[in-house]
């Protein structure tokens, strides 16, 4: 499957995946930078609920580059602060020890683009989950000099965004897990894959393929 997809930071559930699930991928590289999506944020929960976590950018939202040429603005310590929000959210979940160091060293890690920075988060989540990530796209300069993209089998770039994440038109019956919390407020669908991960470990990549078989996209929406 040829999926188009943006590249996000620690991306949802239901991004995963189609992402895990497919042979090729376009990130969506060379399109415009697009304020209030998940390339540079992502949501967890913790004790009071959900937790939204960004990764700040030079410019601010109103950027006017394409996705690829984004600067993180590590003027703010960024890194360290959402480490410890993932420590103290999930510092007692079943497998947090497990990946716990991989992803402390993770945020040692310096990158200048945030496209570099999600490509290392999609590099790290490959290891765990023992997947191979799939092809990325290369597109190709025509004569014309304009970029040039294969027809995605899936389209799914801007369609999960963080105002519609846990729209019913992405999800058909997914599989539940335990969730760190839930006992105090509830079962949260489609939040980060750290979240997945902390709670199932070894059976995530399982329950990625079982979703991945069960999760559908209304195209013309």
């Amino acid at each position: 499957m040829y999926l188009k997809s943006e590249l996000q930071y620690f991306p949802t559930i239901i991004s995963s995946a189609f992402v895990f699930k497919s042979s090729t991928v376009d990130y969506c590289l060379y399109d415009p930078f697009r304020k209030m999506t998940f390339r540079n944020r992502c949501l967890i929960t913790g004790a009071n609920g959900i937790i939204p976590l960004t990764v700040p950018v030079l410019g601010g939202r109103e950027q006017k580059v394409t996705y690829g040429y984004v600067l993180i603005d590590h003027r703010k310590d960024w890194r360290r602060r959402h480490w410890r929000t993932i420590l103290s959210a999930y510092g007692r979940a079943p497998f947090f020890e497990h990946y716990s160091d991989g992803l402390e060293k993770l945020f040692d890690v310096h990158m200048e683009k945030l496209a570099d920075w999600n490509l290392e988060i999609m590099a790290w989540l490959s290891r765990c989950l023992k997947i191979d990530l799939p092809d990325r796209s290369s597109p190709q300069e025509s004569t014309a000099s304009i970029l040039v993209m294969k027809k995605a089998d899936i389209d799914l770039s801007d369609r999960i965004l963080p105002k519609n994440y846990l729209n019913g038109k992405f999800l058909l019956t997914p599989p539940r897990y335990r969730q760190a919390f839930e006992e105090r407020q509830g079962f949260y669908p489609n939040l980060s894959i750290l979240d997945l991960l902390f709670c199932c470990g070894p059976w995530t990549a399982e329950w990625l393929r079982l979703a991945g078989g069960q999760l559908w996209v209304d195209q013309a929406g």
